[in-house]
């Protein structure tokens, strides 16, 4: 049984959501789109960690994270560059 506190199993639809998701991606995809697709994973990869608490679950999901933190920095220095533009 699980509580409140502990992370609901990850689903098919959720799975089938992530695929469509990461089919629809290309390299020219928008930063916000690859960031919203990484972390969806990460996401999915963190409770599946949590739910199975195995080194070869939390590595996949903690790569995830570093994909979404690389890809957030990316967006920022983005629009810090915009910013600076006249």
């Amino acid at each position: 049984m699980m509580t409140d506190d502990e992370p609901s199993r990850v689903t098919p639809a959720e799975i089938s959501q992530l695929l469509s998701a990461g089919r629809a991606l290309t390299p020219q995809s928008p930063l916000g789109e690859q960031i919203a697709y990484f972390e969806l994973k990460a996401q999915l990869l963190s409770r599946i960690a949590a739910e199975t608490d195995t080194a070869d679950a939390r590595e996949p999901a903690a790569e995830a994270w570093d994909q979404v933190a690389a890809l957030t920095t990316r967006l920022r220095l983005k629009v810090q560059g915009d910013s600076d533009q006249p």
